[in-house]
C-alpha cells in the first residue's frame, strides 16, 4: 500500500485565493476498480510573502538624553527591512511614539511616514534611518512599523513592529523640601565662623584647650 498521494489543483491565480480555505478529498482506486472516497480536510492558503525587522541590525545610539530641542535631545536610530522572497511592490512604513506609562486609552502618534518605492526589495533589504527629539521628560517607546494599515498580504503579520525606549532626563536635580533649609543655614554659619577663626588667628598656630 503506499504511503501517500500526490497530485497538483489547477488553479491559474493563488493570490486572489490569500486566506480563504481550500477542503480536498480523494478518491482512491485500486487494480480491481474498488474505490473508496477519502473524508475531506481544510488547509488555509497562505502567501508566501513575508516582510520583518532584521533584529540583529536594529539600534539606538542612546536611551538616556536631556529633552529639549538641541542635538543632545535627539537619538538616531538605525533599521533594517527584510523580505524573505522578492516584492515588486510598495511598502509604507512608519516611526510611532507613545509614554510608556501610558493607559490603555492613549494612542501612539506617528511622528513620521515613509513609501518604499517599488523595486527596494531587489536585494530582499533595506536599510532605514531615523531621528526622534525628545521633547520632555520621562520614559516613551518607539516603534517602528511596516505596513500599518495592512495593504500587503504577508504570511505573518505579528512580526511587523520593532520597539525601542528612551528616557528624558529631568534637569531639575536639586528641590527645595521642607526641613533641608536650616541644614543650609547650619552649614553657613560654620563657613562664617571657619572665616573669621581664619582672619583672627592668621597664621600663628592655635593651642587647642587641655582636654
Amino acid at each position: 500500500m503506499a504511503n501517500g498521494l500526490s497530485g497538483t489543483v489547477g488553479l491559474t491565480d493563488w493570490s486572489t485565493k490569500s486566506r480563504q480555505h481550500l477542503m480536498l478529498r480523494a478518491t482512491v482506486v485500486d487494480n480491481a476498480s474498488n474505490s473508496i472516497l477519502s473524508d475531506s480536510a481544510a488547509f488555509q492558503i497562505l502567501p508566501g510573502l513575508d516582510l520583518s525587522w532584521n533584529s540583529t541590525a536594529m539600534d539606538i545610539d542612546r536611551i538616556l538624553v536631556r529633552p529639549g530641542t538641541s542635538d543632545v535631545s535627539t537619538v538616531f536610530i538605525s533599521t533594517q527591512l527584510i523580505s524573505n522572497e522578492a516584492y515588486g511592490g510598495t511598502v509604507t512604513v512608519t516611526l510611532q511614539v507613545a509614554p510608556a506609562d501610558r493607559t490603555a486609552e492613549v494612542s501612539w502618534t506617528t511622528l513620521e511616514t515613509r513609501v518604499l518605492p517599488a523595486g527596494s526589495f531587489s536585494d530582499s533589504e533595506e536599510m532605514l534611518y531615523w531621528n526622534y527629539t525628545v521633547a520632555s521628560a520621562g520614559q516613551w517607546d518607539l516603534k517602528v512599523v511596516i505596513d500599518p494599515n495592512d495593504l500587503v498580504d504577508e504570511k505573518d503579520e505579528g512580526d511587523n513592529a520593532h520597539y525601542f525606549v528612551v528616557t528624558g532626563v529631568s534637569t531639575n536635580y536639586l528641590e527645595v523640601v521642607s526641613g533641608f533649609m536650616p541644614t543650609i543655614g547650619l552649614l553657613f554659619l560654620a563657613g562664617l565662623f571657619i572665616s573669621w577663626i581664619s582672619r583672627r588667628f592668621g597664621g600663628k598656630s592655635v593651642t587647642p584647650p587641655p582636654m
